[in-house]
């Protein structure tokens, strides 16, 4: 399949960046996601970085099909985006937001789960939880939807929840905000569910090894940023 246009850019890269049995080629934006892919993925065969963020290519490619209604290729981009970097967050919430074209709630829950596994910061954790409560609406279930909308609520709030948490109330019958829920009926419900609660243990010990290896080195500014990671959750 040509992914880049009919000047046949993808089946190039495509054959260029080939997996090998000796080698698996993956394009990583920054030192964390080598690490966050390399712990908990195991891969038994050597990983060679892309000299070019390919996976970005890929990640635009697809933003660029979504806007001309071209779904099933857009897939398909985003699907060798992912191969790429299999733990870059932008790639999931691209994901999700094709899957809500696609009308696929199924889609939107596999894209927040990878998503939730690499979040980095605030902001995408509440975008987890917010295309959970996206998927809890699109599956008719309001109330699950209204606690994963308070979930989001707790890391970041984008410029479409006060709009969703209406429609929830609307769907729900009520007259006003649904009743907020305690910490502990929150954490039921996510591991009723078996959505991670909050950011990723993986994240914290990549982001953790790294601000210390960068202290070691006095790259200050670099150890400052990881640290910074470390506080995405709440206090």
């Amino acid at each position: 399949r040509d992914f880049l246009g009919s000047r046949g850019l993808g089946d190039v890269y495509k054959r260029q960046w080939n997996d090998t049995s000796e080698f698996t080629y993956k394009s990583f934006g920054t030192p964390l996601e080598y690490l966050l892919y390399t712990k908990p993925y195991e891969p038994e065969k050597e990983v060679k970085s892309v000299n070019c963020n390919l996976a970005g290519v890929y990640w635009m490619y697809c933003h660029g099909l979504m806007k001309k209604g071209r779904y099933d290729e857009a897939l398909a981009a985003i699907e060798r985006a992912a191969e790429l970097n299999p733990v870059d967050p932008d790639v999931y919430l691209q994901y999700a937001e094709l899957m809500k074209l696609r009308k696929n709630p199924e889609g939107i829950k596999f894209a927040c789960d990878k998503l939730l596994q690499c979040a980095v910061t605030k902001e995408q954790i509440g975008r987890a939880y917010f295309n959970y409560s996206y998927y809890f609406s699109e599956i008719n279930d309001p109330i699950k939807a209204a606690a994963l909308l308070e979930m989001c609520g707790i890391f970041y709030k984008p410029d479409l929840y006060e709009s969703e948490l209406q429609y929830i109330s609307n769907c729900l019958g009520m007259g006003s905000l649904p009743p907020k829920h305690t910490s502990s009926e929150l954490m039921s419900l996510m591991n009723e569910e078996k959505i991670q609660p909050g950011p990723s243990v993986n994240v914290i010990q990549a982001a953790y090894f790294l601000a210390k290896r960068s202290e070691e080195q006095l790259e200050f500014k670099n150890a400052k940023y990881y640290y910074c990671l470390l506080y995405t959750s709440p206090s």
